[in-house]
């Protein structure tokens, strides 16, 4: 049982959606010459791979439907690994936004390959992270549940 209300803990709906995302349709989401990219207005992404990780997020914000979770997938900037920002969302941004971010303790241990987890004022984060076929951890998927609606509307 979750410290918040519900059947699942958020670390198992991130374990249960990490497994239907695809962590080389992920790569895909940029061309390659947008992955080195230091300017965020030149960035371009793949329509396809891009909707069919997002379709998945959906899909995962929905694993338990009494509860208010938002997905997203956090990649590493191509300029600078100690940088983050969320690549693909599903239904609303993180509480973070869509900036370039330091990267912090809990989603450093999941790029690194272990699961991690964050409860703090606004609510409870669960972090996994998403492999490639190489078994390289390509992004990081989060899934928060907010104690309030203070979220970001894409």
């Amino acid at each position: 049982m979750s410290v918040m209300s519900g059947t699942y803990p958020l670390s198992e709906i991130a374990r249960i959606g990490a497994l239907f995302l695809d962590g080389d349709v992920y790569e895909e989401v940029m061309p390659e010459f947008s992955r080195s990219y230091t300017d965020t207005d030149f960035l371009e992404y793949r329509e396809q791979p891009f909707n069919a990780l997002k379709r998945v997020l959906l899909l995962i914000e929905r694993i338990e439907s009494q509860r208010a979770v938002i997905a997203c997938l956090w990649g590493l900037r191509g300029d600078n690994a100690k940088q983050v920002e969320v690549i693909v969302a599903g239904s609303h941004l993180p509480i973070e936004g869509y900036d370039v971010r330091e990267i912090w303790t809990e989603l450093q241990h999941a790029f690194d390959g272990k699961p991690a987890q964050r409860m703090n004022d606004a609510g409870e984060t669960a972090y996994y992270p998403l492999r490639n076929s190489l078994e390289d951890v390509v992004a990081v998927l989060e899934v928060t549940e907010y104690k309030t609606n203070k979220y970001f509307f894409i």
